[in-house]
């Protein structure tokens, strides 16, 4: 898992998108979660202002809800 979470889009290559819609909705709930972090942080050395992150997955925001095979780490989506 830990692979995964460290090239982010890489394990998607096979995947489809989202469709504009689904993106729309995965969107407004995540910018509400209490779970989302504003500044993209890895292994506390790696770190990128302005980039949403989910504090549960780790996963950055902008990147996971693109992609029709993600969830939500707390199945809100």
């Amino acid at each position: 898992m830990w692979l995964t979470n460290l090239f982010g889009k890489a394990k998607n290559l096979n995947s489809e998108l989202a469709t504009p819609r689904q993106k729309k909705v995965r969107f407004r709930l995540c910018t509400v979660c209490p779970e989302k972090r504003n500044d993209f942080v890895f292994l506390y050395l790696f770190k990128k202002k302005g980039v949403s992150q989910c504090s549960i997955c780790k996963c950055a925001l902008d990147d996971k809800i693109l992609w029709n095979d993600e969830k939500c780490p707390i199945s809100k989506w």
